[in-house]
């Protein structure tokens, strides 16, 4: 039997499997990130074109499964970009990303790669990345490898733990390294060892620069060159082979040469015997040279500071002139006359004088006659 209320229950039976299928759908939807920002070119103008997205298969951080896809965006005008995406970051499997391909309309074709975060919205640079800075068994791009690579010092540069190594210059530590005691004569030493050998230093068979003694030979590198340097034997030895033996304060007769001592023959300094207080060839007193030149009558040698050696006077003779040469005596000196002159008038008048004494002259310029009268 038809009934009509059967038709509408079916119906609603329908509507609702229809209303829970679509909660259930709703329900189990990831939340979506926009991204939006605007696209310049290089040179700040905005650009235009269309982006490929596409996408794995995932399971978002939240447990939401997302199909594997793909998604093509336009750029809006100047440049604009608008779109939702299932974030990916956390995602199952790791290192989950995005493909984002870049065709401008000026023919430019670049693809970079997304991480999508859950923070909405955001931004491109937000969610750039670059491959193999996720996991490690994630595929890496040559730009990762060459900035990982780029910090890290080349093996040939380093010094390694093991093996036979050549330093270089220089090295400072900022803390004392440890090394262990050495063993060979080219190994590091360490503080300990220092202390060890050092312990002992100034309390062996050393002599003190001052208030010390010293027992045995001491032998000197060389011959003395200075004054003040010390002789060695050999030295002595060379010097005393030209000197002449000394027996108890006294040359022995056989080293002399032939002669005997008398009151006009003595024994010079070069072992012959000759006039006393004469020299054959006077070259040099006290070290200042005596000129060649002969002196003459009356000149003695003197001293000449313009060239330095000891010379006849120039001139020569002694000053002296005949009449200051001649004997004098005390009357000569003292002789005086009167004459009985009248000088009371005026006019001239006649003295007579009688002769001189013998060796008193009016020349001589060391000699003088003096007149004196009243009148």
């Amino acid at each position: 039997m038809w009934d009509g209320r059967r038709p509408r229950g079916r119906l609603f039976y329908v509507l609702l499997s229809v209303l829970l299928l679509t909660a259930v759908s709703r329900a189990q939807a990831p939340a979506m990130t926009t991204i939006s920002d605007v696209v310049y070119r290089a040179d700040g103008t905005p650009a235009a074109g269309t982006l490929l997205i596409s996408w794995p298969a995932f399971t978002t951080a939240d447990g939401k499964p997302v199909a594997a896809g793909t998604k093509s965006v336009m750029l809006g005008a100047q440049g604009v970009l608008s779109v939702a995406l299932a974030p990916n970051t956390g995602a199952i499997p790791a290192g989950t990303f995005d493909t984002v391909v870049y065709q401008l309309n000026d023919g430019t074709v670049k693809t970079e790669y997304w991480t999508v975060g859950t923070t909405s919205p955001t931004t491109i640079a937000a969610v750039r990345t670059t491959l193999g800075s996720g996991t490690a068994t994630q595929l890496a791009s040559r730009q990762y490898v060459d900035s990982v690579v780029g910090t890290k010092a080349t093996d040939t540069a380093v010094v390694h733990k093991s093996g036979v190594e050549a330093i270089s210059g220089t090295k400072q530590f900022s803390t004392p390294p440890s090394v262990p005691a050495p063993s060979l004569a080219g190994d590091a030493v360490n503080k300990a060892y220092v202390d060890a050998v050092l312990g002992t230093v100034g309390s062996g068979p050393f002599v003190l620069k001052a208030g010390d003694s010293m027992t045995g030979l001491l032998t000197l590198s060389g011959d003395p060159s200075l004054p003040s340097h010390a002789a060695t034997r050999h030295y002595v030895d060379n010097g005393l082979i030209t000197k002449a033996n000394l027996v108890n304060g006294t040359v022995p007769a056989t080293q002399l040469g032939a002669g005997a001592a008398s009151g006009t023959t003595c024994l010079k300094g070069d072992a012959t015997w000759g006039a006393c207080g004469t020299s054959s060839n006077a070259i040099s007193i006290q070290g200042v040279p005596v000129a060649s030149t002969s002196p003459g009558d009356g000149q003695v040698i003197t001293y000449e500071s313009a060239s330095g050696t000891y010379k006849p006077k120039p001139g020569g003779g002694s000053g002296l002139t005949p009449g200051m040469q001649t004997i004098k005596y005390a009357t000569d000196f003292s002789w005086t006359q009167s004459p009985t002159s009248d000088l009371s008038t005026p006019g001239a008048k006649t003295v007579s004088l009688a002769s001189c004494p013998t060796g008193v002259k009016g020349s001589e310029p060391e000699y003088y006659v003096y007149v004196a009268g009243t009148g």
